[in-house]
């Protein structure tokens, strides 16, 4: 939360607690290693073979709802991880995380939301295989498929990501037994977090499978 508290939000409605969940949960990878946060990220949204960069990225800069410029305004993005080998940025990740709302223009910003996070290119020196990602992360899967199949599900070569915070509550429950790592502990307080938000993952009906179902049991099936 000191992220959230640094960048002076505040707590007086739904789109304000979206921040608050965006620092709560990703803040903490401010204060890894590079080879740490590459783990994480990597396992939750670029899904490529880990050795491959995680050797080669020397500089990872996190920034909150940086302002980045787009034309004649500006777009604020609300998370936006940039991965280095020595001066040139070789990946950069754009998450737009959504709690309970779906895709909107903040106040300032230009053009369609997503389509804009996407369009304000850092000023950062990259490298020529530098590889950009958009993530749309969503509580609801429906809600992003509503709000990204009504506009563009491809901008330019960039494909957006749907993820859900269930999917990033699954990640985190195979990682946390790694207790001795800084993303194991992560991994453990984000699942925490999250089961006590409302997120729950569904693990099916094998609990159920018997023909005498007691009537007066409490079946919970998500948990």
């Amino acid at each position: 939360m000191l992220h959230h508290a640094f960048h002076r939000k505040r707590r007086s409605s739904r789109a304000f607690y979206e921040d608050e969940v965006t620092s709560c949960v990703f803040g903490p990878l401010a204060f890894m290693t590079p080879a740490q946060v590459w783990l994480i990220t990597n396992g939750l949204f670029w899904n490529e073979p880990t050795q491959d960069l995680s050797e080669q990225i020397t500089k990872v800069e996190i920034e909150f709802w940086p302002r980045r410029s787009l034309g004649d305004g500006w777009v604020y993005p609300d998370l936006v991880i940039s991965y280095s080998r020595h001066s040139e940025m070789i990946r950069e990740l754009i998450l737009e995380v959504k709690w309970e709302s779906g895709a909107s223009n903040r106040s300032g910003e230009s053009g369609d939301q997503l389509s804009s996070q996407v369009a304000s290119r850092s000023a950062k020196p990259r490298s020529r295989d530098c590889k950009q990602k958009l993530v749309y992360l969503v509580r609801y899967l429906s809600t992003a498929q509503r709000e990204v199949d009504s506009g563009n599900q491809k901008i330019g070569h960039l494909a957006i990501v749907k993820k859900t915070w269930q999917e990033v509550r699954e990640w985190c429950a195979d990682q946390k037994s790694r207790k001795d790592s800084n993303s194991g502990k992560w991994a453990l307080l984000v699942d925490v977090f999250l089961e006590q938000s409302g997120v729950y993952n569904f693990h099916g009906f094998k609990d159920a499978i018997s023909t005498e179902i007691d009537q007066s049991a409490n079946w919970n099936f998500c948990r």
